[in-house]
C-alpha cells in the first residue's frame, strides 16, 4: 500500500530536511516544477509520490519552493498550538 506523505508521517522530517537541503540551491520555476520534492519522494519506500504531490498542489504548492513555504508555514502554525497548549496547562 502506498503511502501519501503529510505532516503527521513519521517521515515528514526527513523528508523536509532533504527538501530543504536541495532546494538551497536551485530556483523555482513558474511552470509548476515539483523534481526535487518527486525525486526525494521516489526515493523513499512506500510513498504515493503522485498523491503527495497533489496533496501538496491541494495545499497551494506549485513548485519546490511553495512547498518550503507550506512546510513553514505549518511549523508556525504547530509552534503555536503548543504554546496556547503550554499557556492553557500551566493554568496562566
Amino acid at each position: 500500500m502506498r503511502i501519501i506523505l503529510t505532516p503527521k508521517h513519521p517521515q515528514w522530517s526527513k523528508f523536509v530536511w532533504r527538501l530543504k537541503s536541495e532546494l538551497h540551491c536551485c530556483s523555482c520555476k513558474v511552470d509548476g516544477e515539483m523534481g526535487i520534492a518527486r525525486s526525494i519522494l521516489e526515493s523513499m519506500d512506500g510513498m504515493d509520490v503522485e498523491g503527495t504531490i497533489s496533496f501538496f498542489r491541494q495545499m497551494g504548492a506549485n513548485c519546490n519552493a511553495e512547498i518550503c513555504e507550506l512546510i513553514d508555514e505549518y511549523s508556525f502554525f504547530v509552534r503555536q498550538e503548543k504554546e496556547i497548549d503550554n499557556y492553557m496547562l500551566c493554568g496562566c
